[in-house]
């Protein structure tokens, strides 16, 4: 039967961000969300997983992420608990098993850091 993947470790952008903030504006809200019963997860840690290692290749219809918002009071802090992790999860989910390692998608996470500037959206932004 396929399933959707979805394993918390990866996929629950609630998981608070284990490194320390680039920007030092974004150390208290780094601090604020984030379920605290989840262990946090730095973004590499979140990055590195194959799919089909859930439930086994012939079995992964999809993959599924999931955000539960106790901790998010605004739309900002919704996107700051969504980006970079949602970029690396489509990566994932789309992309071919193994083709791209942590170093090629942080920087290419640069590409899209100016994306989400020029519209005005929160994201981490890891020291």
């Amino acid at each position: 039967m396929p399933v959707i993947a979805s394993p918390q470790a990866h996929c629950y952008f609630d998981i608070p961000y284990a490194q320390a903030a680039a920007d030092p504006r974004q150390r208290e809200r780094r601090d604020q969300v984030g379920l605290r019963y989840y262990a946090r997860r730095t973004l590499e840690a979140t990055f590195d997983w194959d799919p089909a290692t859930a439930v086994g290749t012939d079995h992964v219809a999809g993959v599924g992420a999931a955000l539960w918002c106790e901790t998010a009071r605004d739309v900002d802090d919704l996107t700051f608990l969504l980006l970079p992790r949602l970029a690396g999860t489509a990566e994932k989910a789309w992309g071919p098993a193994g083709a791209v390692t942590w170093p090629e998608h942080r920087d290419a996470l640069a590409q899209h850091t100016r994306l989400w500037e020029q519209d005005g959206l929160t994201f981490f932004s890891a020291a």
